[in-house]
């Protein structure tokens, strides 16, 4: 396979060996040897393995908050983004925040590549909801409201939240000024989709909402 190869695929926001097996007949040896030269020389870059850009793609969109935000899907296509990555992008949490965090049923993992650092972080099936779809180029993904974020973020924090505090949201650094009457109902009303056996994470989530009233 030579480089010149690649120009069918510059267009793609990503692409796999598949495709590259589709372009010319190589055997996997060969192919794979073909992806390891082809990443020596910068003219694809890895997502993962076995999923790749070109060289042409990833100058033009590596800054593009759209195609970052789209490959945390291309990565984990079960998952949508939250927490931290959300709750920052809305102002909710002011402390940095670097890297994509998403929500999965499929369990906890990380991944690196040249556009950043996306993490993985798993919830209950009854909880997989509270997301709306974005498009980058027409190709779909999805992203958490702000109040599902908000959930998101303190069910996973649960354990280590403590509920004697008087002011709950200042402890947290919580932002919730951008918060509508409509996003704390819509917030309050995921607790309602957990078992008996999550009473902290209900207790916490009456008391931001018995706070956010004094705001």
């Amino acid at each position: 396979m030579e480089i010149t190869d690649l120009k069918k695929l510059e267009k793609l926001p990503y692409f796999t060996k598949n495709a590259l097996r589709s372009l010319v007949e190589e055997s996997d040896n060969t192919l794979n040897q073909s992806v390891k030269r082809f990443l020596a020389v910068n003219k694809i870059f890895k997502i993962k393995n076995g999923v790749y850009v070109t060289e042409r793609f990833y100058l033009e969109n590596k800054s593009n908050g759209k195609y970052l935000e789209y490959l945390s899907f291309v990565l984990k296509p079960n998952s949508y983004l939250s927490i931290d990555y959300v709750l920052s992008k809305f102002n909710v949490i002011t402390d940095a925040t670097y890297g994509f965090y998403s929500m999965t049923t499929n369990g906890t993992i990380k991944y690196k590549n040249v556009f950043g650092s996306y993490s993985y972080k798993n919830i209950k099936n009854e909880l997989f909801t509270g997301f709306k779809e974005e498009y980058f180029l027409n190709n779909k993904y999805y992203i958490a409201t702000k109040a599902k974020a908000l959930f998101d973020y303190l069910y996973l924090r649960q354990s280590i939240i403590n509920l004697d505090s008087n002011n709950l949201i200042e402890d947290l650094r919580l932002n919730l000024a951008s918060f509508a009457k409509a996003d704390i109902n819509e917030f309050t009303g995921y607790s309602k989709l957990l078992k008996k056996d999550n009473s902290k994470i209900v207790s916490i989530v009456k008391k931001i909402e018995n706070e956010y009233v004094n705001i």
